[in-house]
């Protein structure tokens, strides 16, 4: 138990440095399934700051919209709650009753 502990205070009370020779470490004695599940996250995290212009989603209506305007679209969202622009559940019940 102890061991474990140690083990676990020194891995995340490490430097950019150890950390780093820690990783080289392991991926020189890794097999090739890891390598790859490395690679893809490594992929994936390059691909967070370059996909803003992405399409991620589109509305009901088909515009298309990247993860840029999803964000925007939040905080407007949020600003207008804050103001006290919004409708209760009820009401959004009442608006959209199969007549």
């Amino acid at each position: 138990m102890y061991l474990s502990l140690y083990l676990c205070y020194n891995i995340t009370t490490m430097g950019a440095v150890e950390l780093r020779n820690k990783l080289i470490e392991i991926i020189n004695t890794s097999d090739e399934r890891f390598l790859r599940m490395i690679n893809a996250l490594h992929k994936s995290y390059e691909s967070e700051d370059t996909d803003q212009g992405d399409v991620v989603a589109y509305t009901f209506s088909g515009k298309s919209l990247t993860r840029r305007d999803i964000v925007i679209n939040n905080k407007e969202a949020i600003q207008s709650i804050e103001k006290g622009e919004f409708k209760t559940h009820t009401q959004m019940r009442q608006k959209y009753a199969k007549q």
